[in-house]
């Protein structure tokens, strides 16, 4: 089982990647917005980001973005600090379009981070479920793990559908045992309540629909 370490969320802008610096004791009018890293239409960077940044424990940044990429299907991407100042982006992933957008689409409610750097997120929609609320496909739970050479592999680790909640909405979250924790938008009994899905590690990942309080 991977230890845990929960990342700590920033804001994430809709057109940039930008972060306050802050002087202590300083009055607001002396403080300096720093653009790190613009987006652009180039058939590899992500466009509109709008889910929060995390840091790792390097101070590298993650999270993802709603379009663009190789496919116009979102990404998953990093921002390295220079040593001689200012940032590098590196798009990590680029959801494929591949009619059924089955590895996900719309990358929802961040990222979370692991004691061994691997990344946790969902898709609210995609996915190999059939057509749901939101579009094609119900969503999923994915992670994205570093490799040698500096190659990162993503994984589905779960399909939503019907039986168990689709449309997950929200972040998702580590408990002591290393289980992951979510929401779902639609699906269970009603079809329309909020619903608690844990994600559980038992050799295989499986979904348990946590029951209302």
């Amino acid at each position: 089982m991977p230890s845990k370490k929960l990342s700590v969320p920033l804001i994430a802008l809709f057109a940039t990647v930008s972060v306050i610096l802050l002087a202590a004791g300083e009055p607001a009018v002396a403080q300096e917005e720093i653009v790190l890293h613009s987006f652009l239409n180039n058939g590899q960077d992500g466009q509109t980001p709008s889910n929060p940044l995390i840091f790792d424990s390097a101070g590298n940044l993650f999270s993802t973005t709603e379009g663009g990429g190789a496919y116009n299907s979102g990404t998953i991407f990093k921002m390295s600090p220079n040593a001689g100042g200012g940032w590098t982006e590196n798009p990590l992933y680029s959801f494929p379009d591949n009619g059924a957008y089955s590895e996900g689409l719309n990358a929802s409610g961040g990222l979370i981070l692991d004691g061994l750097g691997n990344l946790y997120g969902m898709t609210s929609e995609g996915g190999m479920g059939r057509t749901c609320f939101l579009g094609p496909g119900c969503g999923t739970v994915f992670t994205l793990s570093p490799k040698a050479g500096g190659v990162w592999a993503y994984k589905i680790l779960h399909y939503f559908n019907d039986n168990g909640g689709n449309g997950p909405a929200g972040g998702l979250v580590f408990d002591a045992d290393d289980n992951l924790y979510g929401v779902t938008a639609f699906g269970g009994s009603t079809n329309a309540e909020r619903n608690g899905v844990r994600v559980v590690a038992r050799g295989q990942w499986e979904v348990d629909r946590v029951a209302p309080a």
